[in-house]
C-alpha cells in the first residue's frame, strides 16, 4: 500500500471522528478529504461579493426615488435624489464668485498704469536734475526731491500692483476650493450606485425626510459570489490552498444540482478554537432568464483541487502613513 493512500485513509479516519459543530450561531460540517486528497466542504456558505446598505449623505426631502425593488442598476447609476435646490444655488453662487475673483486676478490695468506713471515721473525728475547742472540753479532742490519722491512712489505702485495680483490669484484659488465644496454638497444629494447590482429592498419612500446615515435601499451584486469554508489546520497549510481552482456544487429546487468553477481568493492566517482557518473562493454566477442561478444564503459543496496549478495571488499592501 502506497504512502499517499495511507495518508488519505488516515485523513478519512480523523474526519470520521470529528462531529458537526456550531460556530457563529450556525451548524457547520468540518472539512472532509476525498479520494484525490482534495478538501471538500459540505456546508460551505455563499455570500455576495458586494452587499451594501446605501444611505443618505445629506439631510433633506427625498424628492425622487429612481428605482424599485428588483431593478438592475449600473455603477454610478442614479438611485435617488434629495432636494437639491439650495445646493444648486450654492454652486451657481460659487461659480459667479470664482469668475469675479479670476477676473481680478487677471486684471493688469493697475500694473500697466503704474509703469506708465513711473516712466513719466522719471522723465520729469531727470529733466529737472539736468536743468540744475553746472552753476545753473534753475530748479530748487526741494522741487527735485519732490519729483524724485513721485518717481519712487511710482516704482512702489508697480510693486503693489504686482503683489495685489498675487493676492487676487490666491483669492481666486480659495473661491475655486469653495466651488468644489459646493459641488460636493450637490453631489451628496444625488445618490448613485457604488457598484453594478440589483435593488433588493427599499427603506424610504419619495417625499420622506432623510438625515445623513438614514438607509435608502439595499444593493446587492450577484454576478460574483463568495463561497467560504473552514479548513482543518492539521490537514492543510494556507500555502497549499492559495489560488487553487475549486468546484462548487449547489442544490437548487427539487434537488437539481448545478456546478460552477471558481478559484481560492483568500486564505485566513488565524486558527479558531476548532483548529480551523477560513478559506474563501469566488465563482462567476449565471442567469436563468431574468434571475440568477445561485443566490446568497444557499449552502454549497465546495471542493478545492489542491493538485492543480494555482493562480498567483495579488496581495495588497497598505501604504505607510505620512
Amino acid at each position: 500500500m502506497s504512502s499517499t493512500l495511507l495518508v488519505i485513509l488516515a485523513l478519512f479516519a480523523q474526519v470520521a471522528e470529528t462531529p458537526n459543530y456550531r460556530y457563529g450561531g450556525q451548524d457547520h460540517k468540518q472539512q472532509q478529504v476525498d479520494a484525490n486528497g482534495d478538501p471538500v466542504f459540505e456546508g460551505a456558505s455563499i455570500t455576495a461579493e458586494e452587499d451594501s446598505i446605501i444611505s443618505a449623505e445629506a439631510e433633506g426631502t427625498l424628492v425622487k426615488l429612481a428605482v424599485k425593488e428588483g431593478d438592475r442598476v449600473a455603477q454610478k447609476g442614479v438611485l435617488a435624489t434629495i432636494d437639491e435646490r439650495l445646493a444648486k444655488a450654492q454652486v451657481e453662487a460659487a461659480k459667479l464668485t470664482l469668475d469675479a475673483a479670476t477676473e481680478r486676478a487677471n486684471d493688469m490695468v493697475e500694473e500697466k498704469y503704474a509703469i506708465l506713471a513711473r516712466d513719466v515721473a522719471e522723465v520729469d525728475w531727470k529733466k529737472d536734475v539736468a536743468a540744475n547742472t553746472d552753476s545753473q540753479k534753475a530748479v530748487t532742490e526741494i522741487q527735485i526731491l519732490q519729483k524724485k519722491l513721485v518717481y519712487d512712489r511710482s516704482n512702489l505702485q508697480i510693486d503693489k500692483a504686482r503683489k495685489d495680483q498675487v493676492i487676487a490669484k490666491k483669492e481666486a484659488a480659495v473661491k475655486g476650493a469653495e466651488l468644489k465644496v459646493a459641488e460636493i454638497g450637490l453631489d451628496r444629494r444625488i445618490i448613485k450606485a457604488p457598484f453594478e447590482g440589483e435593488v433588493q429592498q427599499l427603506f424610504q419612500k419619495e417625499s420622506q425626510w432623510v438625515n445623513p446615515g438614514d438607509p435608502i435601499l439595499r444593493l446587492v451584486k450577484f454576478d460574483v459570489l463568495r463561497v467560504e469554508g473552514r479548513v482543518l489546520a492539521a490537514h492543510f497549510d494556507p500555502a497549499e490552498l492559495a489560488g487553487k481552482p475549486v468546484t462548487v456544487s449547489v442544490t437548487l429546487a427539487r434537488n437539481r444540482q448545478v456546478e460552477l468553477p471558481g478559484r481560492v481568493t483568500y486564505v485566513g492566517q488565524t486558527v479558531n478554537i476548532n483548529k480551523e482557518f477560513i478559506v474563501r473562493a469566488e465563482i462567476q454566477n449565471k442567469r436563468e432568464g431574468d434571475y440568477w442561478l445561485v443566490r446568497p444564503g444557499l449552502i454549497a459543496k465546495m471542493t478545492i483541487h489542491v493538485n492543480q496549478p494555482a493562480e498567483p495571488q495579488a496581495r495588497g499592501v497598505a501604504a505607510p502613513a505620512k
